[in-house]
């Protein structure tokens, strides 16, 4: 797609469609935003495996976003 055909698809958007249209624009000036939106759908199931990985990771400590990381 060129920018006069997406400048076109634009101009023929209806008012109501304006407010998404621009979230959507929004979100592709950022790259890392853009490319994660781009990613395929994880359709793999989520194991006990899983549940545990992340039940094991969310009970370490961490940092506290109070102190700086050095």
């Amino acid at each position: 797609m060129t920018k006069t055909e997406l400048h076109r698809l634009v101009e023929s958007l209806p008012e109501g469609s304006l407010e998404a249209a621009a979230t959507l624009l929004r979100r592709a000036h950022d790259p890392v935003v853009a490319e994660l939106d781009a990613a395929p759908y994880d359709d793999e199931e989520f194991t006990a495996e899983d549940d545990a990985a992340v039940r094991e990771g969310l009970s370490e400590p961490g940092i506290p976003w109070s102190r700086p990381a050095t």
